[in-house]
């Protein structure tokens, strides 16, 4: 239960899914941590067994050093893939970056995402939504898909690029079967958010901010009714988890509702 309360006051420098099957989904852990205003790098690998191609790319610059890897990942540069390998800008921007916009106006979005296997096609993710798709093309030996356009901004907002993502049992809005690899695993490929800023100003979702908020007050008081602790010490330790992040929270929705912010 500490995964939220620790993304919200930055304790954590990456998030893996997919590491060991399919379970989950990005809209119900990544994109809800982005649309509360939180910086979250994707994150994925099979460290403990090999049953997929799961990995996280990351560039480095120079010589490759462990060091220089893990700036990368925890600067959010990142992207997720079993399979198909991925580009994203926005103004020139790349993954992790930020544009930083002074008004309202136009950006160009450049998207591509290559693999072995037809994999469907791309979809440019806004905010959670996706707002653009672009279908497989075959060329040569493998399959590509890009969406290039010229997108217009009239609010703050994080963008990602993504393949399908992968069925959710019991989810109608992941319902669709995409393709398999060569492990037999449904393939995905999703990169970190870049982020659109206006005047300094980083997309937050109130709504989102609220549940975030109750969950964690939900899960302190089951700590507080149900956990075993050695002594008052060691139990106010993990209880000050949750009531750091909820302190910090609360001061970011009152921060949002003071400047106005669209909840």
């Amino acid at each position: 239960m500490e995964q939220v309360p620790n993304w919200v006051t930055g304790r954590v420098n990456a998030h893996n899914i997919f590491d060991g099957g399919t379970h989950g989904s990005f809209k119900n852990s990544f994109y809800r941590y982005l649309n509360a205003g939180i910086r979250v790098p994707f994150s994925t690998g099979t460290d403990w067994f090999m049953y997929d191609f799961s990995r996280v790319y990351v560039p480095v610059e120079g010589k490759l050093t462990v060091k220089k890897w893990l700036a990368a990942l925890s600067a959010g540069k990142s992207y997720v893939t079993n399979g198909p390998l991925m580009e994203f800008t926005i103004n020139g921007k790349s993954i992790g970056e930020t544009v930083a916009l002074k008004q309202t106006g136009k950006v160009d979005v450049i998207g591509k995402i290559v693999g072995r296997i037809d994999f469907g096609r791309a979809e440019l993710v806004r905010n959670g939504v996706v707002i653009a798709k672009a279908d497989t093309k075959k060329i040569g030996g493998h399959y590509e898909a890009t969406i290039q356009l010229n997108e217009p901004i009239a609010r703050l907002a994080w963008l990602c690029l993504r393949t399908p993502p992968p069925p959710v049992p019991d989810d109608p809005e992941l319902s669709e079967s995409v393709a398999k690899n060569e492990f037999d695993q449904w393939i995905f490929a999703h990169t970190s958010a870049i982020h659109v800023e206006l005047s300094g100003e980083r997309y937050f979702d109130l709504n989102v901010a609220k549940e975030l908020l109750t969950y964690m007050k939900t899960s302190r008081k089951t700590i507080l009714d149900r956990a075993t602790f050695a002594d008052e010490q060691e139990k106010a330790r993990v209880v000050d988890v949750y009531s750091d992040a909820i302190t910090v929270m609360k001061r970011r929705m009152n921060s949002a509702i003071f400047r106005g912010m669209d909840p």
